[in-house]
């Protein structure tokens, strides 16, 4: 490694972007369940996370240094974490995005629906 100063950046880097995630995942959890079961989900969830995703990517990232190597399991990593923006990104644009236009003009429907049956033009 010529400049190994550059793997503090990239802790830094890792705190904040893990820190964000759950952030981000809990409020989703809270936006999508009832308040009763948003800390059950929660737990669920950092258990996934912490326990299952972190025991899995030591063991995958084991047998890939064992078999190939460090650099080679980096690069397969970042080409995989490539593929996977990638596909989200397409995944968003070709149906995330149609689909909440299509449930804002289903409201828009049924709001506009709701004020002409007040009004009795229905």
């Amino acid at each position: 490694m010529t400049m190994p100063w550059i793997c503090l950046v990239i802790g830094m880097l890792d705190a904040i972007t893990n820190s964000l995630t759950m952030t981000a995942v809990s409020s989703y959890v809270v936006s999508l369940t009832s308040l009763e079961t948003v800390a059950s989900i929660q737990g669920i969830l950092s258990c996934i996370y912490h326990g299952v995703g972190t025991g899995a990517g030591a063991f995958l990232g084991g047998v890939l240094v064992e078999s190939y190597g460090y650099r080679i399991t980096l690069q397969i990593f970042g080409c995989s974490s490539f593929a996977i923006a990638v596909l989200y990104a397409l995944l968003n644009v070709f149906y995330l995005q149609k689909r909440a236009l299509i449930k804002i003009n289903l409201e828009s429907l049924k709001t506009e629906r709701a004020s002409c049956q007040q009004c009795g033009e229905v």
